[in-house]
Formats: C-alpha cells, sequence, structure tokens
C-alpha cells in the first residue's frame, strides 16, 4: 500500500521541478495542492527530475474534488506527458535565435557594403582631403548612428584631425 506523504514532502518525493529543472518545486507550485487549495489547474508546466534520468516535461491539470454539499473532500489531477514537444520546441527557440543573430549580422554587414558604396561614389567627386574627410564622417553617421569619428592626415612627423563628426566633445577635440 501506498504511504502517506505530506504536502511538503511532495515535491522532493516525486522529484518535482520547473521545467528548467530549478528545483524542487515551491509547494504553491504544485498543481495538487493548488487544486486542494481551490484552483483549478490548467496547462500547468512542471518537469519530473528524476537522478540519473532525462527529465520529462509533463502538463498538469487539475481540480478540488468537493461533496454534494460542497465541503472540499481533496483535489484530483492529470498530467500528459509533452518531453518530445517541448524538447522541439526548445531547440526551435534555440535555432530561432541563432537564426536572428546571423539575420542581424548580415544586417550590418549589408549597412557596411553600403556605406562603403556611398563612400566610394561620393569620394570620387571629393576635391581635398578635407572634404573626403567629410565625405568619410558623413558617410559613417549615416551607416552607424551616434558614431564619433576623427580623420587624421599627416602633417611632417605628426598627425593632426581635419575632419571629424559633429558629435565629438569639444574638450575631446580640444586634447587632439
Amino acid at each position: 500500500a501506498a504511504q502517506p506523504v505530506a504536502p511538503d514532502a511532495w515535491a522532493r518525493q516525486y522529484h518535482l521541478c520547473r521545467p528548467d529543472g530549478s528545483g524542487p518545486l515551491p509547494l504553491a507550485e504544485i498543481p495538487l495542492y493548488r487544486a486542494w487549495q481551490g484552483e483549478t489547474v490548467r496547462d500547468a508546466p512542471m518537469a519530473i527530475c528524476v537522478p540519473g534520468q532525462p527529465r520529462r516535461y509533463v502538463l498538469v491539470n487539475g481540480q478540488p474534488l468537493r461533496s454534494a454539499d460542497g465541503t472540499r473532500r481533496g483535489a484530483v489531477v492529470a498530467q500528459r506527458e509533452v518531453t518530445a514537444a517541448y524538447l522541439q520546441a526548445q531547440a526551435l527557440a534555440e535555432r530561432t535565435a541563432e537564426l536572428e543573430r546571423e539575420r542581424a549580422a548580415l544586417r550590418d554587414e549589408q549597412v557596411v557594403s553600403r556605406a562603403f558604396e556611398t563612400f566610394s561614389e561620393a569620394a570620387s567627386r571629393a576635391q581635398t582631403i578635407e572634404e573626403l574627410g567629410q565625405v568619410a564622417m558623413t558617410t559613417l553617421r549615416g551607416a552607424l548612428p551616434g558614431i564619433t569619428a576623427l580623420f587624421y592626415e599627416p602633417a611632417g612627423s605628426n598627425w593632426i584631425p581635419v575632419a571629424w563628426t559633429p558629435n565629438v566633445a569639444p574638450d575631446l577635440l580640444a586634447t587632439l
């Protein structure tokens, strides 16, 4: 015969944890306890984390059981194992995140490529090194908002700034 288990021992006894594997599941989150407290539980996610075995994922429904006069008599729960679907959804989410990172990298690459094309076209029309520097700064600002850039040219054995984006702080510019 099954031995009685106190509610505060359910999570440890039955290896109940959250889907992320953290646990044991707090008593207030255990679907059977929630149903016993009067709550109707629908599709509550939970995992069964038996040491040495793969984690199993379940969705749990439950509700209180009452006698004809409304007295609380107990609770009932039913769980459906959804391990395969959960793992597939997790793999899909990871792959989606990976594709989003790749897509962002591609967008960045395209921005840089367009900036290079814009700069190349405009640079062919520049008459002076200052104009070329301003074209470079304008192109960079358009492609990479918020960028601060300076264009230097050699002056004997030193280098001097000849063009810069307007957002260079005046105190920084004074030190250059």
